[in-house]
């Protein structure tokens, strides 16, 4: 992992322990040299995906959903019929969220850890994204 990908709060492995990066953690990986073992990112699983609070549906056409409402503004999704950890990510108005559903159109991002989507969340809401 590189120190310009992660923001403080964001989880990653150290030595198989979940750990959160704080202003020590940027700075070590910045003096690291590129194979360093204490700093690993966390893989996207469909258990992360539920301690984050997002929800399992089966759509109409039998494919896996895992979602996210964000205040009824964006919602993130992880279809599995992409053959890849990506996310879809749609923006609504906020007076008519779920009028503009048909038109909106989603932004594909290729999520494989944890840190890329806690980053999304944050770019996206200000806030930090959350184990629930």
């Amino acid at each position: 992992m590189k120190a310009e990908e992660l923001k403080i709060g964001n989880l990653y492995d150290q030595f198989g322990n979940i750990t959160e990066v704080n202003w020590c953690t940027i700075k070590d990986l910045e003096k690291a040299p590129k194979e360093q073992l204490w700093c690993k990112p966390i893989p996207l699983t469909e258990e992360w995906l539920l301690k984050f609070g997002f929800r399992f549906f089966k759509s109409k056409k039998g494919f896996n959903n895992y979602t996210l409402w964000i205040d009824n503004e964006f919602h993130l999704s992880f279809p599995d019929f992409f053959g890849d950890p990506s996310c879809l990510a749609y923006r609504y108005k906020e007076d008519h969220p779920l009028a503009h559903k048909r038109h909106s159109v989603p932004i594909v991002l290729n999520m494989e850890y944890v840190h890329q989507l806690q980053n999304l969340y944050f770019a996206l809401t200000g806030t930090e994204l959350e184990m629930k």
